[in-house]
């Protein structure tokens, strides 16, 4: 059954625009914001979940129950299960601590949302998932051919690579869950390359909430890849921590991998970061928690720089002497 967004209000949940919010490209119908509410099946479990996509094509999933079983806790299965129905990526799910699924197997209220970003001259800007889809198919066969003539995606052909060197697509999902009944949340945040940037070097995937005190021993972050051979490589990861205000969060920093000809072509990047944090105050009744998760690509450099937070606009990740270009989802507020 259909009803408009603002219906949302009455959970008590909205998610708002980031403060600099991206502009969406003409690409694609336009969307009327509207909630919907669904079961989902997922690898024997059924989920209640309500969906929204605002008018920069951003999806959000919600999903809430009133009381959590007594085995909980050890119930992967579940876990799994509903970040699926929430959108993220089983590669993401498996590279997620045992410590941060047994957290979603406890949630009484999750939220999520996803967008897609493709990149341009003046930076990245949302489209719709269909659009990124078909742009990264098209790049992941630039790159492949680039590769084959080559045998490096350095610009060794100066003109046919300044043509087409926007070839980044990333897909990002953010989301809070609930942990019990109690004020601390797992935060996830993860980032999936659908078409690697040609202009690589350094990345970090990061998030952060306002009002809200990160646990920090359980911070945990994870990248991957995989080779043409179907064999996932990890990526070694550095986390760092910050904060700004009464804002605080973590990014875990990471080097993309360079391909060498067609038998080494690094694609399916994936990263993911998660951490526990506690709402501060005298509850949320009075003190809304907002949360972002940022991804940060940085081109060029010669040092692989630091994790900095920024509150004012909304994005933690690589603190650099050249800004890389950050890519943030909607950001999400919370009144519960």
């Amino acid at each position: 059954m259909k009803k408009r967004i603002f219906s949302m209000v009455m959970v008590c949940v909205m998610v708002i625009a980031s403060i600099a919010p991206v502009q969406a490209t003409e690409v694609g119908a336009e969307y009327e914001i509207v909630a919907t509410t669904n079961v989902v099946e997922v690898d024997g479990f059924s989920f209640e979940i309500t969906e929204a996509v605002d008018e920069n094509y951003n999806l959000t999933r919600t999903f809430e129950r009133n009381f959590v079983p007594f085995s909980a806790s050890t119930d992967y299965e579940f876990a799994n299960a509903l970040l699926l129905a929430l959108g993220f990526t089983q590669e993401t799910i498996d590279m997620m601590s045992s410590e941060a699924l047994a957290s979603v197997a406890t949630t009484t209220f999750a939220i999520a949302n996803v967008s897609y970003s493709v990149q341009y001259d003046d930076g990245y800007r949302q489209v719709t998932p269909s659009y990124a889809y078909q742009r990264a198919s098209y790049m992941n066969e630039l790159q492949a051919q680039y590769l084959e003539t080559y045998g490096s995606i350095r610009p060794l052909n100066e003109d046919w690579y300044t043509r087409n060197i926007n070839s980044g697509v990333m897909q990002i999902h953010h989301g809070a869950f609930r942990i019990g009944n109690s004020r601390t949340y797992l935060f996830a945040t993860s980032g999936h390359w659908l078409s690697m940037p040609f202009a690589r070097l350094n990345g970090s995937i990061g998030q952060m909430g306002s009002n809200v005190s990160v646990n920090s021993h359980t911070i945990s972050a994870q990248a991957s890849y995989l080779l043409p051979n179907g064999t996932r490589r990890f990526t070694p990861v550095t986390v760092g921590e910050d904060r700004d205000g009464n804002w605080e969060g973590a990014a875990g920093r990471f080097r993309l991998p360079e391909p060498s000809f067609l038998i080494n072509n690094p694609h399916n990047f994936q990263a993911v970061i998660t951490f526990e944090g506690t709402v501060r105050g005298t509850g949320l009744d009075n003190y809304p928690m907002n949360t972002a998760g940022t991804y940060s690509h940085q081109s060029m450099a010669i040092n692989f720089g630091s994790v900095g937070i920024s509150a004012r606009g909304i994005s933690i990740g690589l603190s650099l002497a050249f800004s890389p270009t950050d890519i943030t989802a909607p950001s999400i507020q919370i009144w519960r």
